[in-house]
């Protein structure tokens, strides 16, 4: 009888640490702050994504707030986070910083970023007690890589907070099986860049929103008359893509959009 007690407490013990490792270390990470364009909202355009054990990466696109507050959230409904080491750590340039796991809202240490711009945010957390969080600022002329669904999404992602004219290739052909997509460009951020699929397609995307418009890879693309020219080229829509909106054109772009200048080669 004591043997199965001591078997039922360690079972409980176990599942009490394995919880709290997946709360530590959860499939997506969620920067928010008033330090950020997506403001203190966990969820949609500020996912960093998992993309190894305990490696997180995503573009932060930062505002240059006076006084504002970035932190990283584990999940989207707030609680555990990653924050700063002492409330009020500055961010002032690209480079390394530490990072520290706070749970349950024990502290609620916050960095304090002076930097403004686009930034590839790496959050690293395999070693215990020397975690870090590295920023690269992101240079406008630069291709983004687009290999595998994180990166696609990692890529919409950036333009939704307010990049639309980032550029991007594919260098691989990316299957959609099983996953969630928020279109390329929206209201108040129409892509406007150079997309190159490099001949490679995006098959398997489904998209079942018969109630809304802009539905597609590319949800809104172009701009006003003055604005800068959308370019979509070599890029292959897959036979397999099942998308429904109010309107859509082959999976690419929704026929709704009247871009001054779009170009698709």
């Amino acid at each position: 009888m004591k043997m199965k007690k001591f078997l039922f407490l360690t079972l409980i013990l176990f599942a009490i640490g394995m919880r709290g490792w997946a709360e530590q270390y959860p499939d997506k990470l969620y920067a928010v702050g008033n330090a950020t364009s997506t403001g203190w909202t966990a969820g949609g355009n500020n996912i960093l994504y998992k993309i190894a054990d305990k490696q997180y990466k995503g573009f932060v696109t930062f505002t240059g707030t006076a006084d504002g507050e970035l932190k990283f959230l584990c999940q989207a409904d707030w609680g555990d986070m990653w924050g700063a080491n002492n409330n009020g750590d500055g961010i002032s340039a690209a480079g390394s910083y530490t990072i520290a796991y706070h749970s349950g809202g024990e502290h609620d240490n916050k960095f304090k970023p002076t930097i403004s711009g686009l930034y590839l945010v790496t959050v690293d957390l395999t070693t215990e007690g020397s975690e870090t969080i590295a920023l690269e600022a992101w240079n406008s002329s630069s291709y983004y890589e687009i290999g595998n669904v994180i990166q696609l999404n990692t890529f919409a992602s950036a333009v939704n907070q307010g990049n639309p004219g980032m550029k991007g290739k594919l260098t691989a052909d990316i299957d959609m099986t099983n996953e969630d997509w928020t279109p390329i460009g929206g209201d108040g951020h129409k892509y406007c860049g150079t997309f190159d699929g490099q001949g490679h397609m995006i098959d398997h995307l489904v998209l079942d929103n018969s109630g809304y418009d802009s539905q597609g890879i590319f949800g809104q693309v172009g701009g006003s008359i003055d604005a800068d020219e959308c370019i979509i080229k070599n890029l292959i829509a897959g036979p397999n893509n099942n998308i429904k909106g109010v309107l859509h054109r082959n999976g690419v772009i929704p026929a709704s959009c009247r871009a001054s200048r779009r170009s698709l080669k």
